[in-house]
């Protein structure tokens, strides 16, 4: 596409209205080679089940464990997970390692996103670029949730899953509480989202 013109779908931002990549090319020639993930105070360090505290159950464990498993195996999560538990319980570490180990295979991966930012991606047509082609591209993403959820963040997790399943993509939410805590606020919707985290439904680890 001739940098003169510009695209009425996606107006150059490689990313339509419809959360999908413009067939325009625009995202070809704005896109950025990316040779390692964003640094965090967690980068390098290795995601240990045997060092989580005592408070954690042991589906907890378990579920952590074989998804990191198959990562280091290759093998990108096939379903969407809300990941529960209180802070101080592991969940940034172990998100860190998981997408440290995505990407050594070539997996398409970014870093950790809070909700509110990603929502302001979706939404604003002048939101962070690199976050709407995260959200379009990332074979996994990770979003965090925040204690207090915003208004409208069941329906907003709902609208990502919906969108980026149907690219074949897949999400794990992290909460830093309780399944009590998110029931609290919204029961219905969050009963309606936690399933076997399938097209937009997430499989709960907590």
């Amino acid at each position: 596409m001739s940098n003169s013109l510009v695209c009425l779908k996606c107006n150059n931002t490689g990313i339509d209205s419809d959360f999908n990549i413009c067939d325009c090319g625009a995202l070809d020639l704005r896109r950025k080679e990316k040779t390692s993930l964003p640094l965090s105070p967690y980068t390098g360090i290795e995601f240990n089940v045997d060092l989580l505290p005592d408070n954690v159950t042991p589906s907890y464990k378990e579920g952590l464990t074989y998804i990191l498993d198959g990562a280091k195996k290759g093998r990108v999560p096939s379903y969407n997970t809300l990941v529960i538990s209180p802070i101080s319980t592991g969940k940034t570490i172990f998100a860190t390692t998981l997408l440290e180990t995505l990407s050594s295979h070539c997996e398409s991966v970014s870093s950790i996103f809070d909700i509110l930012d990603i929502k302001d991606a979706m939404y604003n047509t002048g939101g962070n670029f690199d976050l709407k082609e995260a959200l379009a591209k990332d074979k996994f993403m990770v979003i965090r949730i925040p204690l207090l959820l915003p208004f409208g963040t069941p329906e907003l997790m709902y609208t990502i899953l919906q969108r980026r399943t149907g690219l074949n993509n897949y999400t794990m939410f992290l909460f830093s509480g309780s399944i009590e805590d998110l029931k609290k606020q919204k029961e219905q919707v969050i009963q309606r989202l936690v399933q076997d985290g399938s097209f937009c439904t997430v499989k709960l680890i907590c």
